[in-house]
């Protein structure tokens, strides 16, 4: 247990209700810049009224086929291979020289073939 008990009374300091912060008016400067006279604006020339579309240009071509063109049809063609060369190997001059010994890694490995199954063994507890 301790010894320690509040005596007296607790002052708590009293707060004011809440209300909005107190602003400054605005205050909007005077000028004294006035202008003087009319203000005459140009008005800009309009190209077409809205609503028309110009005409559209579509290019001329120069390019006319001139003269007579042949024409195989595809009954009187028959297709042909064209000619090809021989196809020409050449043979290299690297020769293997000695033994290779080539040793793969499963190779170290053996196979397990199927084996009896182990029977487990419990001991008894010497303990009880």
């Amino acid at each position: 247990q301790d010894n320690l008990k509040p005596e007296g009374s607790i002052d708590t300091p009293k707060r004011d209700d809440w209300r909005p912060a107190e602003k400054v008016e605005v205050k909007k400067p005077k000028d004294n810049l006035k202008p003087e006279g009319e203000f005459v604006r140009p008005e800009k020339p309009r190209s077409s009224p809205l609503g028309e579309r110009p005409v559209q240009k579509i290019p001329q071509d120069n390019l006319k086929p001139e003269g007579e063109m042949n024409v195989v049809r595809r009954t009187d063609y028959t297709a042909t291979r064209g000619d090809r060369a021989e196809v020409v190997k050449h043979e290299d001059h690297l020769k293997m020289e000695g033994v290779i010994n080539v040793q793969r890694s499963r190779d170290d490995f053996k196979r397990i073939e199927k084996t009896e199954r182990i029977v487990i063994q419990k001991h008894e507890d010497n303990l009880k």
